[in-house]
């Protein structure tokens, strides 16, 4: 019985240990990433038709559980022009979306 304790103990402080662990972005290098004007749909009012937006992701790793990611929006609105010339020197097309 004292052994079942502990290890539940055990799992429950290093549930709750890794819980503490920093957010790290997880998406494809700049090349890879398909980046997209920015729709009212997905990215809301304020940024619609304003520039361009990509959808990454962040995770933080546990312990004894799975990985818990959510999104990370990017944004490169057009008034940015080292930003926007860094998409357009990558060589990336717009595409329409279907």
């Amino acid at each position: 019985m004292k052994k079942i304790l502990s290890l539940l103990l055990l799992f429950i402080f290093c549930s709750c240990a890794s819980a503490k662990a920093n957010w790290v972005e997880r998406s494809p290098s700049f090349v890879d990433q398909t980046w997209r004007i920015c729709t009212e749909e997905y990215d809301g009012a304020e940024k619609a038709l304003n520039g361009y937006c990509y959808i990454s992701k962040e995770c933080k790793g546990r312990i004894l559980r799975s990985d818990i990611c959510r999104a990370l929006p990017k944004y490169i609105p057009y008034t940015d022009k080292a930003g926007v010339l860094k998409l357009i020197n990558s060589g990336k097309v717009l595409h329409k979306r279907d």
